[in-house]
């Protein structure tokens, strides 16, 4: 047997010990088999209900980095801390809606800037 299978084999053992059994069931069971801990974390939907907008476009502020948002491994849904959403209105104010505005006249200024240094040709 090579040290590998039998590291294997050890750790396989060692699993089945009740003692941890228990203590990984209990890890598993608080960090959701990947997801974050429930905890504090809200969904796309209820992320927009809190923050008065459409979950599409929650999910665009989270894809541009405007808020905070982690994806659970092996999904595509997208998890909010309520502390983040919390210090978003803070930091933003009360129209919200109004960021992604700000934002695509900012990308577009860029873009004219963009295209009148290279004269017109493809970026």
């Amino acid at each position: 047997m090579t040290p590998d299978q039998e590291l294997v084999k050890a750790v396989r053992v060692l699993l089945r010990h009740p003692v941890v059994k228990a203590e990984l069931a209990a890890i598993v069971a608080e960090v959701g088999a990947g997801a974050p801990a429930a905890e504090g974390y809200v969904t796309t939907r209820d992320a927009g209900a809190f923050l008065g907008v459409r979950p599409e476009t929650v999910k665009e502020w989270a894809k541009s980095g405007l808020l905070e948002a982690v994806r659970p491994v092996g999904t595509k849904s997208w998890r909010f801390r309520l502390s983040g959403l919390k210090a978003f209105v803070e930091r933003r104010g009360s129209q919200p809606a109004r960021i992604i505005d700000i934002e695509r006249e900012r990308q577009e200024r860029a873009d004219k800037i963009t295209d009148s240094l290279l004269g017109g040709r493809k970026r």
